[in-house]
C-alpha cells in the first residue's frame, strides 16, 4: 500500500537534514527559515498576526523567534498603536543571511525536482496544496 504521508515523511526528513548541513555556523535552525522568509515579505508583522499566518500559537511562535532576537537577526517591538501587540522587524544582520537561505531553499528545489519536468511539478505543487488545505480544515 502506497501511503502518501510516508513520502511526505521521507522528504521532510531529509528536507531537514539538509537545511541543518548548510545553515551551520548560522545561530539558526530549520524551524527558523520559514520566519525569518515570512518577515522578508512582512516586515513588521505582529506576533499575533504571524500565529495566524502560521496556523501556531503565540507562544511557540515566542519561543521560535526568541533565538532570533538573541541572535540578533530580529527585533520585537510594542506596537505604537496597540501596546499590547509586538511586532518583529528583520534586522541589518537578519537581512544579510536572506540570500543565503534564498540559495539554500533554490538548491533544495533543484535537488528535490530533479528529473521531472515543469508540467510535474506544477501538477505535483498543486496536490500537495489541496492535501495541505484539506488538513488544516481539519483544524476548523
Amino acid at each position: 500500500m502506497n501511503v502518501i504521508s510516508k513520502y511526505i515523511h521521507t522528504i521532510r526528513h531529509a528536507e531537514l537534514d539538509f537545511i541543518k548541513q548548510h545553515l551551520a555556523g548560522l545561530d539558526i535552525n530549520s524551524c527558523h527559515l520559514p520566519y525569518l522568509l515570512a518577515l522578508l515579505h512582512h516586515d513588521g508583522i505582529s506576533q499575533e498576526a504571524l500565529s495566524k499566518h502560521t496556523h501556531l500559537d503565540k507562544t511557540t511562535i515566542s519561543r521560535i523567534i526568541k533565538p532570533l532576537i538573541e541572535a540578533k537577526y530580529v527585533t520585537r517591538k510594542q506596537d505604537a498603536n496597540d501596546k499590547r501587540c509586538y511586532c518583529i522587524f528583520l534586522t541589518k544582520k537578519g537581512k544579510g543571511i536572506i540570500p543565503v537561505l534564498q540559495k539554500v531553499i533554490r538548491k533544495w528545489r533543484k535537488i528535490l525536482t530533479a528529473n521531472t519536468d515543469k508540467d510535474e511539478q506544477k501538477i505535483a505543487f498543486k496536490v500537495l496544496k489541496q492535501m495541505a488545505r484539506n488538513a488544516n480544515s481539519l483544524e476548523k
